[in-house]
């Protein structure tokens, strides 16, 4: 979590959610005062130059690119897959539905939902 008007973290999701079902008062940042709000990039928001350059580098870079719960339809981050697919690193998608990456990927799992295939994935690691 962090405050809408920074980057400064603050508690987890948890902790934030305890203290609002404790007092029922929206949560603010410590640091700017404003809205707390998940880590994420939402609907509509612009990614950061520099976030999504690093994004870029480790598509590059990775062993191993684990594509999970997206669409891919939305740019620029759509594009990161293809990167990787690009420099031949191995693409693994798990997705419920298809994607236009389906036929390019070295794992394709889009039958079940995400949680599902992690749960058993995980099961079976010693």
């Amino acid at each position: 979590m962090k405050g809408d008007a920074c980057d400064h973290p603050q508690s987890s999701t948890e902790q934030v959610m305890e203290g609002y079902r404790a007092s029922r008062e929206i949560p603010r940042c410590t640091h700017c005062s404003g809205f707390l709000r998940p880590c994420t990039v939402l609907f509509g928001e612009t990614l950061h130059p520099s976030k999504l350059a690093q994004a870029r580098r480790w598509a590059e870079e990775c062993d191993l690119m684990i594509v999970m719960g997206s669409s891919l339809l939305v740019a620029p981050a759509n594009k990161i897959p293809e990167i990787a697919i690009e420099c031949r690193i191995p693409v693994a998608l798990l997705n419920q539905g298809h994607t236009h990456l389906d036929r390019l990927v070295d794992i394709l799992l889009n039958e079940q939902p995400c949680g599902e295939v992690c749960e058993k994935l995980m099961g079976s690691v010693p």
